[in-house]
């Protein structure tokens, strides 16, 4: 899922100056946060944080897509970093009484 929203604005330029100016939002829009939600649900998040986590992929995803990490593998690197510190939340969380 990150992939395919990392790859987006490379289709579709205009897409960075649509985020930054106007507010996104429709039937496709809420079917992609139900989705995201729910993965990040099934993984073991709290709905909060659930939330907070896709947030913080979407703002990565974005960033790194829109910036200078564009064209290397800065991305992989970063995403697997994110989500294995998304990993090891829960890990701790699970054997934290």
């Amino acid at each position: 899922m990150a992939g395919g929203t990392h790859a987006m604005p490379t289709r579709h330029p205009w897409l960075g100056q649509a985020f930054g100016s106007h507010l996104l939002y429709g039937p496709g829009k809420s079917r992609f946060d139900d989705h995201g939600l729910a993965l990040y649900e099934r993984a073991g998040f709290a709905p909060a944080d659930a939330d907070r986590a896709a947030a913080t992929v979407l703002v990565f995803v974005l960033g790194s897509a829109l910036g200078a990490a564009a064209p290397d593998s800065t991305f992989d690197f970063g995403l697997r970093a994110v989500l294995d510190g998304f990993a090891a939340t829960l890990a701790h969380r699970r054997d934290v009484p």
